[in-house]
């Protein structure tokens, strides 16, 4: 069975999930899943995980990096362009010195509330069906981490923004309250992922690439094996006797820094990821 990552650029006007349909159909294996969701109208880094490799996700689902751009004087009831327009004020233009200086507020742990359009879940069921079926709901706030958040490009009307930030964080909603405190409202008008983890856009093939390395039968080549894909983890490796025993879920005895870790074979095969500290324990066995 195919297993590994595959890092895709996606394309604006589509879901993630479709993106997970299309790997899925072009590889023609039976599970994929992506390791952080990205809102339909965005593009970017999209890391699919095919096969065993689905067990990973949340091994593969840490800080993220963005290209957002801003559209100032506008607010809008999903938080970026396609939305309905909830509020607008008369902007000419919005100098640089203004949005530095709001900037340096949303660094560090900040808390937010995500847009009503987005999947997270009150009551088990997301938000976006409240919005959908106008119904009322409290949307819970979270803390995040936003680790930097710099001005690129100053066009007045609209802004360029590089946001590097913790999993979970909604830039729409970044944008939405930096409009807010600047005083004349702001929404999103287009985002790129750049990075996610220790995989880079750069790291990223487009669908058509995709589409032609599996017509080819070389789908292989451009797939992220997966303990390339885990190798920032520390890693333990283990012989045979041992690497049967994670098979079976047993704990290898010894003490040990504490950490996450992968578990690789002889080989070099990922086998599980677990924990070490008191031991070796594997959590996935894959």
């Amino acid at each position: 069975m195919l297993s590994g990552i595959i890092n895709v650029d996606k394309i604006s006007g589509f879901s993630s999930l479709w993106h997970d349909k299309f790997i899925k159909k072009v590889t023609g294996t039976k599970k994929t899943g992506h390791t952080g969701t990205l809102d339909p109208f965005a593009t970017g880094l999209l890391t699919i995980c095919i096969g065993k490799a689905t067990r990973l996700t949340r091994y593969l689902s840490g800080d993220k990096t963005y290209i957002a751009e801003a559209l100032w004087g506008t607010e809008t009831d999903t938080s970026d362009i396609t939305g309905n327009v909830l509020l607008h004020s008369e902007v000419n233009t919005i100098d640089d010195d203004s949005i530095k200086a709001t900037l340096k507020n949303f660094t560090g742990n900040i808390v937010q509330t995500p847009p009503i359009y987005s999947a997270i879940k009150v009551k088990g069921k997301p938000l976006y069906k409240y919005a959908q079926n106008n119904e009322t709901v409290d949307i819970p706030s979270r803390t995040v981490e936003i680790y930097s958040i710099n001005l690129l490009k100053n066009f007045g009307r609209h802004s360029m923004l590089e946001i590097s930030c913790s999993k979970g964080t909604y830039i729409r909603s970044i944008i939405r309250d930096i409009g807010r405190q600047i005083g004349c409202y702001g929404t999103t008008l287009s985002l790129r992922r750049t990075s996610s983890d220790h995989f880079s856009i750069d790291d990223a093939y487009s669908l058509n690439r995709i589409a032609a390395e599996a017509e080819k039968g070389s789908i292989r080549e451009i797939i992220v094996s997966m303990a390339q894909a885990v190798s920032f983890y520390p890693t333990i490796t283990v012989g045979k006797t041992d690497e049967q025993l994670i098979r079976n879920g047993m704990t290898l005895q010894g003490d040990f820094p504490e950490h996450d870790v992968a578990i690789v074979n002889t080989m070099g095969e990922l086998i599980a990821m677990g924990t070490s500290g008191a031991g070796i324990k594997p959590k996935v066995v894959l």
